[in-house]
């Protein structure tokens, strides 16, 4: 790839390239600048911009810092460039950079060394360093790049900015790699707000909501509550961005319930985001029937306790607890789910007993800590047995009662009292739920259980 100069011819040449290939390092390489400087220090037919260009890329490869004083040493030679050279610089560098197959544009410290070096204040023609930049954002492979490229433009007053950044907004996926997550896509929509609103990018901001509308509708829950959802908010949409957040979540709408389409999950909504036109509370309506039967659904698997029948009894209690909800999320559940709730969990623990199935310790303190389950807490408390009978049902009490964080002072005495006639099965017990790592009051497992506290989880 050529370009034409003042009748000069700027081209690639590799055996340049080569020759500053295999410099291995740093001190090396300000030495070779200092001797290119002293040999090459006139204008010489496209030689010297191929020369800086390797010289540059050498930098990069070396991982030389952009303010260290090789970097100084390389802009030193630069500067005595004449304007054909210069303009020679910036049109060599992608293709020689390509044709070399160097992925500059990939990782963010070799493009900052990159995009430092192209100092705008080298060439005149601010058109060609426009075009220059502009060429560039078509390969940029990281959000950090990006940024970085469009501040260069914001420096030299591109007119082509705003829409470039508008561009981006919409094309979010371009990112390759962890923007296509929600964490990053969340850390861009932000960090593109700020931009927007310093240099007062209206046309962009209105498509930065737009794409905000349409993420809302499916994104996960988790990561929207970073995002602002309140007039109090400095980013949350107001005024003439509120119609614009709305047309990208009805877009979204639209295509999630369009002919022949089932929507399978649940939809983040807010009645406070949309404003009170006809088709905006039909959407409302279709949204709460919908999210109402994910609801449903969602209950429904927690009915089946019959299941754990068939469950190895290494895994009962962790699935067991696992059907369970927090004492909160059973407050959200409807009142005819709850009664089906406390029926269906009712009726399996009975089974357990009536089949002669000893509760652990564990699922014991699972019902015992949920105040919507008291109802149950004399029955699991009767398959304990007669703690002033039984030395084993004493000991179950004590350990329930610490995990609860009740009470356990009289148990203790009544069980000292008693230590000196336990049989050995009685003390085989006592060291399992005394002094044994990982069980009885030791277990690390019991205090540190994640309820499903929401029936969107």
């Amino acid at each position: 790839m050529a370009l034409v100069i003042k009748n000069n011819i700027t081209a690639f040449d590799s055996s340049i390239f080569l020759k500053f290939d295999s410099i291995p390092r740093e001190n090396d390489l300000r030495e070779m600048i200092k001797d290119c400087c002293s040999k090459h220090h006139d204008e010489s037919g496209g030689q010297r911009p191929n020369i800086a260009l390797a010289l540059l890329r050498q930098q990069i490869k070396l991982r030389v810092k952009n303010n260290s004083d090789v970097a100084n040493a390389l802009r030193e030679f630069v500067i005595t460039f004449s304007q054909s050279e210069i303009e020679g610089l910036f049109s060599l560098a992608r293709p020689a950079f390509d044709e070399m197959q160097y992925e500059i544009l990939r990782y963010y410290e070799d493009f900052e060394s990159f995009i430092d070096f192209f100092d705008p204040s080298l060439i005149k023609d601010k058109s060609k360093l426009e075009a220059f930049l502009i060429d560039l954002l078509t390969d940029i492979w990281g959000e950090a790049n990006w940024f970085e490229l469009i501040r260069h433009l914001i420096s030299i007053k591109s007119k082509k900015t705003e829409e470039i950044v508008a561009n981006t907004i919409k094309d979010v996926e371009r990112f390759r790699g962890n923007l296509a997550e929600d964490y990053f896509r969340i850390n861009f929509y932000e960090d593109v707000f700020h931009l927007c609103k310093k240099h007062d990018y209206k046309d962009a901001m209105a498509v930065l909501f737009n794409e905000l509308g349409s993420y809302y509708f499916y994104a996960n829950g988790i990561y929207t509550e970073s995002l602002p959802n309140s007039k109090d908010d400095t980013m949350f949409w107001h005024g003439s961005y509120a119609k614009d957040f709305e047309a990208g979540y009805f877009s979204e709408f639209k295509e999630a319930f369009s002919k022949d389409k089932k929507y399978e999950y649940s939809i983040n909504f807010n009645k406070a985001w949309f404003s009170g036109n006809a088709k905006t509370q039909e959407m409302i309506e279709t949204i709460e029937k919908h999210n109402s039967k994910i609801k449903d659904e969602h209950y429904e698997g927690f009915l089946e306790f019959g299941r754990l029948h068939n469950i190895s009894e290494n895994d009962f209690v962790n699935h067991f607890y696992h059907h369970l909800f927090s004492n909160e999320g059973f407050s959200r559940m409807s009142q005819d789910y709850q009664v089906q709730f406390l029926e269906s969990i009712q009726e399996f623990i009975e089974s357990l007993i009536a089949d002669d199935v000893e509760i652990p310790l564990d699922m014991a303190y699972e019902i015992l800590s949920k105040e919507y389950l008291k109802g149950l807490h004399p029955m699991i408390y009767g398959t304990i047995g007669d703690h002033n009978k039984d030395p084993i049902a004493l000991m179950k009490r004590i350990v329930l009662a610490i995990y609860l964080g009740e009470e356990y002072k009289d148990y203790s005495k009544l069980l000292i009292g008693q230590i000196n006639q336990l049989g050995a099965k009685e003390k085989g017990y006592f060291k399992e739920m005394f002094l044994t790592q990982g069980a009885g009051i030791r277990s690390t497992g019991v205090m540190n259980r994640f309820y499903l506290d929401s029936v969107d989880d």
